[in-house]
């Protein structure tokens, strides 16, 4: 049976369906704007809208709000000439003619009642460490209560405590295999390890849940922070986590050392733990950078420079928030390319942000073992790149000098 209706009265009609899905086709006239979709979703719990428009092979969405539901949708109407409602027991298709009328045909779906299995935004992640069961570590750090809920205020540390498990669990076979040959003890520093959420949960990752025997050590600047994190690991009955004050620079780690951590130190400390890594020949750094300050600050010394000799970089420098960005990039791409001339090999990836800065970047570096003409050649062709940008630039990173003795010669 088809019926005729103007835009409203078609939105009307939707909305009785209570719908699963509406997608909109076939422009009314030469737009950008080629398709549109509105389905149910899932947010914080409770049912929401969301709308995706197409335009120039883009998708962009947004939620509607209840109250703009009915005329978000009657506004779509006028601007598609084709409509698909999926509602829960029925379909609605409609199309308009070129006067403007909008013809509706519905059917009853032959099949079960329609559902949206695929809408929810609030996906039941397979964490490492899962909700719903207390950890003594998270009990004593507030992010859990005692029935394992994971607090409001901490859900985001929680996050990132999994996400960083998941890049450990990536290397898990290799610290097994060193275990294994060594008979020792794997041993990890986390430089600048603040409250060390990510060092306990690495504790309890290892050395609890995979059996695996290591020893962590926690170095920090504040010695508060540090009598906090014994104390908590003492609780914890976690004997192999220690902790001690220190400054990064004055702090060369051991030989055997297995892995360095290094999240969220302010700018140039990052590059402090970088180097202490290298010169120890650590096999594994994991280093989510902060704050890169230091070429920020020597860029903007070059702008009128820059600015006379119309240099490729200078509209770079005329907006502060683009010096910024472009600064920082440049910094991590500088410090994986000096890695890479000392012989690592180096994924940039992303992390999560944590409460304080919106950085979340990983570098992820690994001593691998390949022929010396390979090592070699690779570590030649990162200084390569490396000195052109210095050039390009006119930057000196702290890094390089920490690094002259380990860098290639030629």
């Amino acid at each position: 049976m088809s019926t005729v209706y103007t835009p409203d009265q078609a939105a009307q009609e939707c909305l009785k369906t209570s719908i699963i899905q509406l997608s909109f086709s076939r422009p009314c006239k030469e737009t950008a704007e080629t398709k549109a979709r509105l389905r149910l979703i899932t947010v914080k719990g409770k049912a929401a809208y969301q709308l995706e428009t197409v335009k120039n092979k883009q998708a962009f969405q947004k939620n509607v709000e209840p109250e703009a539901l009915s005329g978000t949708i009657a506004e779509y109407f006028t601007r598609f000439k084709a409509a698909e409602c999926r509602g829960r027991q029925e379909q609605l298709f409609f199309l308009q003619n070129n006067k403007g009328t909008i013809a509706l045909t519905k059917r009853v779906p032959s099949s079960a009642p329609l559902t949206d299995k695929s809408g929810t935004h609030d996906k039941i992640k397979n964490y490492l460490i899962p909700e719903g069961t207390p950890f003594a570590f998270l009990l004593e750090q507030g992010v859990m209560n005692a029935e394992g809920v994971v607090l409001k205020q901490k859900y985001h540390k929680f996050r990132q405590i999994n996400k960083f498990l998941e890049f450990i669990a990536g290397v898990e076979p290799f610290i097994r295999e060193t275990v294994d040959r060594s008979g020792k003890p794997f041993s990890i520093t986390d430089f600048g390890c603040g409250k060390a959420y990510l060092s306990f949960a690495l504790y309890y990752y290892l050395h609890e849940r995979q059996k695996l025997p290591v020893r962590i050590h926690g170095l920090d600047l504040k010695t508060e922070v540090i009598e906090h994190c014994s104390a908590l690991a003492e609780r914890c009955g976690y004997a192999e986590l220690n902790f001690a004050e220190g400054n990064i620079g004055d702090h060369p780690l051991p030989n055997g050392t297995g892995m360095m951590v290094c999240l969220h130190a302010c700018d140039t400390a990052t590059d402090l733990a970088l180097a202490q890594a290298v010169r120890a020949q650590v096999p594994i750094i994991f280093a989510v950078p902060c704050c890169q300050h230091e070429l920020y600050a020597q860029l903007k010394t070059r702008k009128e420079a820059f600015r006379t000799e119309e240099h490729l970089l200078f509209p770079f420098m005329e907006h502060g928030i683009i010096t910024e960005r472009f600064a920082t990039l440049l910094t991590d791409t500088v410090r994986a390319l000096l890695l890479q001339a000392c012989g690592y090999t180096v994924q940039i990836m992303e992390f999560i942000e944590t409460e304080h800065t919106p950085k979340n970047i990983l570098i992820h570096a690994v001593k691998k073992t390949q022929s010396p003409e390979k090592t070699e050649r690779l570590k030649a062709a990162a200084l390569r790149q490396y000195r052109r940008i210095k050039e390009s630039f006119r930057i000196e990173p702290m890094l390089e000098n920490l690094l002259k003795e380990q860098l290639p010669t030629n």
